[in-house]
């Protein structure tokens, strides 16, 4: 009878064998999406994978809602916890959605940092998920950033200093407190900020202006956390000054009374930081690493703000494209630069 009962035991144990091998022989099939060589199988214990677990992004250029060259995206991403984790990418046009999941780094999935090198123009997106021990796919995270092929051979701008202490620094000098409102729109190219700037018949202000909105590839808008302040600065060199190391953001003038064309007396910032009502600080960073604010030399100043050197109307400068500030860009279709290399067609405009 033992006999009996220990060759039905053997006869289960080998027709479970046999129906493993059926179900997961082969190494050629799998329903993740994956190719074989994403697919080897892995031998670790799984008994501490976390499959809720999402990557973590640590670090990026450009940082999310910003441009850059195709080239230039990096995102670097924090160690998963869960042993044997490897890192797929997605990467599309957000505008015509396609392509399938690769391990992000080209290889075996584990690099931290991940460099899509996107393939068209416009508002990109990249999904970034985990990819188990087990061949088991995680659930993704989404980083969005606009590419565009002007900035190809652009000089990246070195950060001179912190957002912290820019604002720092121009909250010594700029009146703030009003926060922008909720339909500011700061990511790149298509920037709209509704200033609001206080209505004056001396400098001929309506009630109606204040509404800036720029296009722009080169230049990052950030506002500090109370919403008070918005910082701009610059992420690539100026394309029109030669592309190499112009990265002032932009520039006041000093209205030199000694001279009759003030145009010619315009210091340069490295920074510049806005109040909502669209007066501006001019920053620049000195030779030893600090930040000092640079004064318009204008004598005069407009309520609320009656601020020595601040210059109440960068908005408007802004607004009207003076001193050259953005280069000429076009929206409408492709043709809409008519042909000419010095206007910037921008794409997908109609999903910001």
């Amino acid at each position: 009878m033992g006999r009996f009962y220990m060759l039905s035991f053997l006869s289960i144990l080998l027709s479970l064998g046999c129906s493993a091998m059926v179900e997961g022989g082969g190494g050629s099939s799998n329903t993740t999406g994956q190719t074989d060589s994403e697919t080897e199988t892995n031998s670790e214990d799984t008994t501490d994978i976390g499959y809720d677990e999402r990557p973590i992004i640590v670090g990026s250029f450009p940082e999310s809602g910003k441009a850059a060259a195709a080239k230039d995206v990096e995102i670097s991403f924090a160690k998963p916890q869960s042993p044997g984790a490897r890192f797929q990418c997605l990467t599309t046009r957000v505008a015509a959605p396609s392509g399938q999941w690769k391990l992000c780094d080209g290889a075996n999935g584990t690099n931290l940092i991940a460099r899509p090198n996107p393939g068209s123009n416009g508002l990109t997106r990249t999904e970034v998920r985990l990819l188990f021990s087990d061949n088991t796919p995680g659930n993704s995270i989404s980083f969005e950033y606009y590419v565009h092929n002007s900035l190809a051979n652009g000089f990246r701008c070195p950060n001179k200093a912190s957002d912290s202490i820019y604002f720092k620094a121009a909250a010594e000098k700029l009146p703030h407190g009003k926060p922008f409102p909720a339909e500011t729109k700061l990511r790149n190219p298509f920037i709209s900020i509704p200033f609001d700037p206080p209505v004056s018949g001396t400098y001929g202000i309506k009630e109606t202006d204040g509404l800036a909105e720029p296009l722009s590839l080169r230049r990052r808008f950030v506002l500090n956390q109370d919403r008070t302040m918005l910082l701009l600065t610059r992420t690539y060199a100026s394309r029109r000054l030669g592309d190499n190391d112009h990265c002032e953001v932009g520039s006041v003038q000093t209205h030199n009374p000694m001279d009759t064309d003030p145009e010619r007396f315009r210091n340069r910032c490295d920074a510049v930081v806005f109040n909502a009502h669209g007066a501006a600080a001019c920053l620049y960073v000195d030779g030893n690493g600090a930040v000092q604010f640079r004064g318009n030399g204008v004598g005069f100043s407009i309520p609320p703000f009656n601020a020595a050197g601040v210059d109440h109307f960068l908005w408007r400068k802004m607004l009207a494209n003076r001193h050259d500030w953005f280069s000429a860009k076009c929206f409408s279709s492709p043709t809409c630069n008519s042909g000419n290399p010095d206007i910037i067609y921008l794409p997908d405009h109609e999903i910001f």
